[in-house]
């Protein structure tokens, strides 16, 4: 290869070193520029992608109930057997949430209450709730049970007659247990201000409701991206009062419909949830993908809802003090719930204790793959792209022994019904992710990428012509001497270089000298 080729080769070389510079120096100067513009479009501000999503979430929302039938009740009454139960359902409804009175403040949060609506889905139930009954525990008649000792002597007597006239178990329509029905001592609480409504429902009143006012963080002012919709206060409120302890009443997290950007696997996640009355954390589990965008799948793990004694820091969920801690996978929520005995579990009873809680009724097979709570996020944005909160309602049963119907219960927690709060983003929402999020870090990616590979390749290839050529570069013959350094070259007389005048030794005789003055033939 001439000159030229070797000038070809060493400006590809030049180049090559100048992208694989170029490529390194974007990894950094992108990577800030896709951080900076995820922040911009998911704070909470008026046009941002965040704030549309936040507000009118771009996701399919469904609540699922199943009950648990009692089929044995008077035998469970008079303390003979165990409670057999039998699952019936899903019933379910299409969740419709609308942001209210959402107004922004001048220290980077902004305040809501998020209504919710819920519509029948026929074609996703076994049937129609108004018609389908099902036999569970009267709550209203156990709940009074429970406040009799702190009652007037009065008082007391009279809700004893009338406790002495109410069986502990009835059957309903799973529409009025869910959504509401009369009830005699529901109004007589109602008239003394010891129950906020005149029906008893374990849903009433949620339907076209909200759950308070919240007041979240925006991140507009940039300081505090990482707590994008977390909640500094819920109904007014910096901190719950339901628990036993500071740390327990902390308002962690947001209430998981949308999260702060760039998420990481070693952190937890925290998700406060109003109906459960705490926060609680969830943690990393797998890699998942919805809808072809990859997501991380988080869950709550069974520490969540362990008691005291495997998890020291879950004391405080322990009413009214440590000393009355439940069994592990269960969660005393009477204190924010009108001081009924309501304990909330997984459904199932996922992770509950197996001797005190599960091995106590008939019915029950815990599932993980069906029954725990997940979120699969997005985790550039945050963007919750498939959740499912699943939880389990149930009433401690224990015996009264000054109560006709009562008196000869067992002591164990019986499962009333258990729900699916589930959430898909849409094909639609979906796309517009891809579009706005996905395809630019990937463009972005491959850039970066390119252009340093780019680099390393004609380095590469450069360098290596370069050093074949060199390795095949020709040379020139040595002589002897050179090629045998230790002989000395025998004698040569440079004859061109001899005195004219002197004539070698003719072998045959003499050779008569002539000039050019004497000619040979006179």
């Amino acid at each position: 290869m001439g000159n030229a080729g070797k000038v070809c080769l060493s400006v590809v070389l030049g180049l090559g070193i100048i992208c694989a510079v170029i490529g390194g120096v974007m990894f950094p100067i992108l990577q800030t520029i896709i951080h900076n513009e995820i922040v911009a479009q998911t704070m909470l501000e008026n046009g941002t992608m965040g704030y549309e999503i936040w507000k009118d979430p771009t996701a399919d929302v469904y609540m699922q109930f199943w009950v648990w039938n009692l089929t044995n009740p008077d035998e469970v009454q008079a303390g003979t057997k165990e409670p057999y139960l039998v699952q019936q359902g899903p019933y379910t409804y299409r969740e419709v949430m609308i942001k209210e009175n959402i107004t922004s403040h001048s220290n980077g949060t902004i305040t809501y209450a998020q209504q919710k609506s819920y519509i029948l889905d026929l074609d996703l139930s076994v049937g129609d709730p108004s018609n389908h009954t099902f036999t569970t525990v009267n709550i209203p008649a156990v709940t009074a049970a429970g406040l009799l000792p702190f009652l007037s002597a009065l008082d007391r007597l009279a809700l004893k007659i009338v406790l002495d006239g109410t069986p502990t178990f009835q059957s309903k329509t799973v529409e009025e247990i869910l959504w509401g029905y009369e009830d005699l001592l529901t109004q007589l609480a109602y008239s003394k201000n010891l129950y906020p409504y005149p029906e008893f429902g374990i849903f009433v009143n949620r339907n076209n409701s909200n759950d308070g006012l919240y007041t979240v963080y925006s991140g507009v002012d940039k300081s505090d991206t990482d707590k994008i919709n977390h909640i500094s206060r819920w109904k007014g409120e910096s901190e719950l009062s339901f628990w036993s302890s500071d740390e327990a009443n902390m308002l962690n997290g947001t209430d998981g419909s949308y999260n702060a950007p760039f998420f990481d696997k070693k952190k937890m996640m925290y998700v406060f949830s109003s109906d459960i009355c705490r926060s609680i954390n969830a943690v990393f589990d797998e890699e998942t993908s919805v809808r072809d965008i990859p997501t991380w799948r988080y869950v709550g793990p069974p520490s969540a809802f362990a008691n005291a004694t495997e998890n020291p820091s879950n004391a405080g969920f322990c009413t009214p003090s440590p000393e009355f801690c439940l069994p592990s996978g269960l969660l005393n929520i009477s204190n924010c719930q009108h001081n009924a005995p309501i304990v909330m579990s997984l459904p199932h009873f996922l992770y509950c204790d197996k001797e005190k809680v599960i091995d106590l009724v008939h019915g029950v097979v815990p599932n993980q793959e069906e029954h725990q709570t997940f979120f699969d996020i997005e985790p550039m944005t945050g963007g919750p792209l498939n959740v499912a909160k699943r939880l389990q309602i149930n009433i401690h049963m224990q015996p009264y022994p000054d109560l006709k119907y009562l008196k000869n219960l067992s002591k164990f927690y019986l499962p009333v019904i258990w729900l699916n709060e589930s959430a898909l983003v849409t094909q639609s929402g979906a796309d517009q992710l891809i579009e706005q999020v996905e395809n630019p870090i990937l463009y972005t990616t491959i850039a970066k990428w390119g252009v340093l590979g780019l680099g390393i390749l004609m380095v590469a290839i450069s360098t290596l012509v370069l050093t074949i050529m060199w390795i095949m570069k020709p040379s020139k013959k040595p002589t002897d001497s050179a090629a045998h350094p230790g002989l000395q070259a025998p004698y040569q007389p440079n004859v061109a270089h001899q005195n004219p005048q002197v004539v070698p030794i003719n072998p045959n005789g003499p050779v008569a000298q002539h000039s050019e003055r004497t000619p040979l033939i006179s």
